[in-house]
């Protein structure tokens, strides 16, 4: 017998060969060689040999088929060379890895069962699969399967007999990740299990969805989570120990609805959850009519994210069970009222941008003294009440509100740290006459509506609100004996003169420089001074006529 094939090999050897198709099955054949010539082979079958590798078909690139089953393979090495191969079987041998198809970009049909393989490994050029047998081999890992999700075209799949068909909800697993599934181990897929699949596993943040998406298990080194617009509605991470060094998490747009599958990752530090259906930290669960205790969660979590989540009512975000936040982020929602902060002392940046706040309650910021910078633009603010409380506060952010009155300002005098204010887009900023106001009141202001405040504009500031103070004591001295003592009896007083010329200090109360300063002044200031005279004038005249006993005659100085 081996004459015969080492005769059918030299006349290979001897001649281009025409020959397309050959089966040496059960020929106890322990090496392939003497196959150069045969270039036009299409379909081969080796069956039942002793053969350890794959070598001696390097020139047989025109092979689409290739049947290697039972044989002593270890590895596919040698395959490279065989671009055109769509079909191969290398069941019952020995392989451990195939990681050699790889090269294979026209395969479609793959059976590796009975070897001792322990995963499955990358398929990332072999796109077009359509049917793989994997069954009874040692693979263990349910995460395997991600390797595959990329085969659009995988509808058969058979991995029965692996230690890890043994894992829960293993066939609804495979099911879900791998969508074009038509068969799983021998048994259809049907539509109630499709659905069953995706209640289970749809929309799920678990350890396996990390794994798949970072492309590694080594979950202790992960410090940042970043899945924005996964679908997800639930966070199922375990007890959090998988986590340890877990610092910062972003899921924005998504359609989480609370914390409650984070709050045993106790190293979270930023949490963003914008854009998404908030509405507690943890889902409050009544045993036998009585409700879950109110715990503190996230015991370093000290920035929080949650824009755009169609929030009413802060109080009912159960905020009081993160009290270590120093950044809370809360724009673009539907807040009419702010409230439930009572518990956030350690709160320092407050955003509230797009809302539809109308006021600022007395308990609004009962707690908040370290606050150092607030937003409230594009509210519907028309007072800034309630403010006093926030000594720290040194940014101050109110644009396009409804604010109108100038008067308002005065109601920010106590906040003595304050650096940077920005009223743009309100009312009473159209005049322009906030901006000297704000100045002349807040001897630390830096910055107004985004512009630096100059020692320059400070002294020009100053100056102009000296001039507008009003004149006190505008009646002279002299004309304090025209008010009726207590007791005395009331009697005709003749004024003759009245002394309006006199020393300006006599009049404003100033100091000497105040008082130069006023004399040397513009014309528009003696005109001030001739109106404040006749204030005065129609004073005493009004008092005689609601007093007509007294005839008094009064002559008033023109100036």
């Amino acid at each position: 017998m081996a004459f015969t094939f080492f005769f059918f090999f030299k006349q290979l050897h001897r001649k281009k060969s025409k020959i397309t198709s050959v089966c040496f099955d059960s020929q106890h054949l322990s090496k392939l060689s003497n196959l150069d010539r045969l270039e036009n082979l299409r379909f081969a079958s080796f069956r039942n040999n002793d053969l350890t590798r794959v070598e001696g078909l390097e020139k047989c690139v025109n092979l689409e088929e290739l049947c290697l089953d039972y044989n002593l393979l270890s590895s596919l090495d040698g395959l490279s060379s065989l671009k055109k191969i769509n079909h191969l079987s290398v069941s019952h041998n020995l392989i451990q890895n195939l990681d050699a198809i790889n090269e294979l970009r026209l395969l479609n049909y793959l059976a590796a069962d009975n070897n001792q393989l322990t995963q499955i490994g990358s398929f990332v050029n072999t796109e077009n699969i359509i049917q793989l047998y994997v069954g009874n081999n040692k693979i263990s890992n349910l995460r395997e399967i991600f390797h595959l999700k990329h085969l659009a075209q995988l509808v058969i799949v058979d991995l029965a007999g692996n230690p890890v068909c043994t894992s829960g909800h293993y066939r609804l697993f495979v099911i879900y990740h791998l969508r074009a599934l038509k068969a799983l181990d021998g048994i259809a897929v049907c539509t109630t299990e499709t659905s069953q699949a995706k209640e289970t596993f749809g929309g799920k943040l678990t350890v396996d969805f990390v794994a798949e998406r970072l492309q590694h298990s080594r979950f202790a080194e992960v410090q940042e989570l970043d899945f924005p617009g996964s679908s997800i509605r639930h966070v199922d991470l375990g007890q959090g120990h998988l986590f340890q060094c877990l610092r910062s998490v972003n899921l924005e747009r998504n359609s989480m609805t609370s914390l409650s599958g984070l709050v045993h990752i106790t190293s979270l530090q930023v949490l963003c959850l914008n854009h998404n259906r908030f509405e507690c930290v943890v889902e409050r669960y009544k045993k036998k009519g009585v409700e879950e205790p109110f715990c503190v969660v996230l015991p370093n979590l000290e920035v929080l994210h949650l824009g755009y989540n169609s929030i009413v009512d802060i109080k009912n975000l159960q905020l009081g069970r993160i009290p270590s936040l120093k950044s809370l982020f809360l724009q673009g929602n539907d807040i009419v009222e702010v409230d439930g902060l009572e518990a956030l002392s350690k709160l320092r940046e407050l955003v509230l941008d797009r809302n539809k706040i109308k006021v600022i309650g007395e308990m609004s910021f009962v707690s908040q003294s370290q606050l150092v910078e607030l937003h409230v633009e594009e509210n519907r603010l028309r007072e800034l009440s309630n403010l006093c409380q926030l000594e720290s506060l040194q940014r101050l952010y109110l644009g396009q509100n409804r604010i109108q009155d100038i008067s308002e300002f005065d109601k920010l005098e106590p906040l003595k740290n304050l650096l940077e204010i920005s009223v743009i887009n309100n009312a009473v900023s159209r005049r322009l006459l906030h901006r000297p106001l704000l100045v002349y009141r807040q001897p630390n202001l830096q910055i107004i509506d985004c512009i630096p405040v100059t020692d320059d504009e400070r002294q020009k500031a100053d100056m102009y609100f000296i001039e507008q103070q009003p004149i006190q004591n505008s009646i002279e001295p002299s004309l304090a004996v025209l008010q009726p003592q207590a007791g005395a009896k009331n009697s005709p007083i003749k004024v003759t003169s009245v002394q309006l010329g006199s020393s300006p200090g006599q009049h404003w109360g100033y100091d000497e420089n105040t008082v130069n300063l006023l004399r040397n002044h513009s014309q528009a200031q003696a005109l001030s001074r001739q109106k404040q005279a006749q204030v005065a004038a129609a004073m005493i005249l009004n008092q005689q006529r609601a007093n007509p006993a007294n005839n008094v005659r009064f002559k008033s100085k023109r100036y």
